[in-house]
């Protein structure tokens, strides 16, 4: 249960801080600044769910492998969907 909730927070965070960027195709227009610092926080509170969850060094391997999954799919799928074929 505490796995998905981290998973969750990590692909909340990932969609905030996407859609906060001035580069992104997801949205007309960015989403407000302080989306951002939202998505900065679920990250962090994600991290803290994992030292919970998992001991040592695989806080940090679970961790950083989702968010690093989560930060290349996103983008890459919106992209792939908006190709015109």
């Amino acid at each position: 249960m505490i796995i998905s909730l981290l998973v969750g927070l990590i692909l909340c965070a990932v969609f905030l801080l996407y859609g906060s960027n001035k580069h992104q195709h997801l949205y007309a227009k960015p989403l407000p600044k302080y989306c951002k610092w939202l998505g900065l926080l679920f990250i962090s509170s994600a991290l803290y769910i994992a030292t919970l969850q998992f001991s040592g060094v695989a806080v940090l391997l679970s961790w950083l492998m989702v968010s690093m999954l989560c930060l290349v799919i996103l983008p890459s799928v919106i992209f792939f969907s908006k190709v015109k074929k």
